[in-house]
């Protein structure tokens, strides 16, 4: 039986059990999980955002954090001009950007198609309004 001291009732000491190297092993194996586990990973990337951000050109299709699409106008430092929709400007920084896309993004209508789909549309509305009407 171990006494309030760390004696046995014989009167012998009891050893402490466990050295600190090996807890001090089980610390380093558990830092070392987590390295390779979230902190690698993450920095890989931001490495590859950083690069993406570095090689954006004029005329890129980019999706921003906000979520809008644009395409890239003009580049200053670290500003971008982007064009949301046909004569829809904004100034946002380069870091806003989350990605650059590889193809135009389905569904996009080009400005020669606009009046066209326009007047499309203009003509169902009218068409619903006059069956409303009888």
């Amino acid at each position: 039986m171990v006494g309030k001291f760390g004696f046995l009732a014989d009167g012998s000491r009891v050893s402490p059990g466990g050295g600190g190297i090996s807890q001090l092993l089980v610390f380093a194996l558990l830092f070392a999980g987590m390295w390779f586990l979230f902190i690698a990973p993450q920095r890989k990337r931001q490495r590859q955002h950083q690069e993406m951000l570095k090689s954006i050109r004029i005329g890129n299709q980019v999706l921003l954090s906000s979520g809008f699409l644009g395409k890239i106008i003009k580049i200053k430092e670290n500003m971008l001009v982007i064009e949301i929709a046909k004569g829809v400007r904004s100034n946002v920084v380069r870091s806003s950007v989350q990605r650059v896309m590889e193809e135009p993004v389905a569904g996009d209508v080009d400005d020669d198609e606009t009046p066209a789909l326009e007047a499309k549309v203009e003509s169902k509305i009218e068409s619903k309004r006059l069956k409303s009407q009888k």
